[in-house]
């Protein structure tokens, strides 16, 4: 009896061992490891990444230290070739642009400035002016307008 149960068990243990032991076990294990140098060199590239991009936004202060400092250069030399048209007037304003040479120009933002603006960019005129429209065809004329009558009624009377 007892060897009728060993002898009953023992192919079923068999199955049970053949269930257990087929090579796709194995098989995936060598997967596993054979993932794992393929894994290993993503790790320290992906930190590196991480790195990189921590140092580029350092990198990006310093960007914008050397444009201010260039854009304060490229003005200083070349504030002298900033030219101002004649005025000229309709009923109600009177009208100039103000033509800045290259390397000033380059500085000029894609939109209308305020007179504080159009200042720090060397641009030189009396107070009032206000820059009030981009020609596209060349950005690097500044169109400018005031009343008529500016200097008269805020800054009491003509200057001389």
């Amino acid at each position: 009896m007892l060897s009728n149960t060993a002898g009953a068990s023992d192919p079923h243990s068999h199955g049970h061992a053949h269930h257990l032991q087929p090579t796709a076990h194995a098989h995936s294990s060598s997967q596993v490891h054979h993932h794992q140098p393929q894994h290993v060199p993503i790790q320290p590239s992906d930190h590196h990444h991480h790195h990189h991009h921590h140092h580029s936004h350092h990198r990006q202060d310093e960007k914008a230290r050397q444009r201010a400092e260039q854009r304060a250069k490229d003005i200083a030399k070349n504030q002298e070739h900033i030219f101002y048209s004649a005025r000229y007037y309709d009923d109600q304003f009177e009208y100039r642009h103000v033509s800045l040479p290259k390397p000033i120009a380059k500085h000029v933002p894609n939109e209308l400035m305020t007179e504080e603006e159009w200042r720090s960019l060397g641009v030189k005129q009396s107070q009032g002016w206000e820059h009030y429209m981009i020609h596209s065809p060349e950005p690097h004329v500044l169109l400018f307008k005031r009343e008529k009558d500016y200097q008269t009624k805020y800054l009491n009377g003509p200057k001389p």
